[in-house]
């Protein structure tokens, strides 16, 4: 019930940014191997950002916890907690709408052999979705 309640306030635009509704989100499990330091991370199925009708995911990794959001820009947000492994990352998302929990899994891939911005022991590659650097308060 809280995370429907949370998930009905993302959908509105939030005066108190993310960091707050990151404080606010629930349930949360173990990372086991993650190739990825603690804090909070942006993806989306876009390279830019906010575009519509794209899916973007964020969350926090703190302290061997993975909990955040799954959303559409203006539209639909679920919340997620899960774990992150070195080959896949496995979440149980809360419907919003239907109050309900059902399992979802991206999987990881192997880094990219390529130099990029992103510093070398913070890299995360989950198919289908591309790191985006930049969080603003509509993330």
């Amino acid at each position: 019930m809280f995370a429907c309640f949370v998930s009905r306030l993302l959908s509105h635009t939030l005066p108190w940014g993310l960091f707050t509704v990151m404080a606010l989100l629930g349930a949360t499990s173990t990372v086991t191997a993650a190739p990825l330091q603690d804090g909070i991370y942006l993806y989306g199925q876009s390279a830019q950002p906010e575009q519509i009708g794209r899916e973007y995911f964020v969350f926090e990794l703190k302290n061997g916890r993975v909990k955040g959001a799954l959303y559409l820009p203006r539209s639909e947000y679920n919340c997620v907690s899960g774990q992150l492994t070195a080959t896949k990352m496995t979440l149980a998302v809360q419907d919003s709408y239907e109050n309900t929990v059902y399992p979802y899994s991206i999987p990881v891939l192997p880094p990219a052999a390529v130099a990029g911005p992103i510093p070398a022991g913070n890299q995360l590659n989950l198919e289908g979705y591309q790191r985006l650097t930049a969080i603003s308060n509509n993330d």
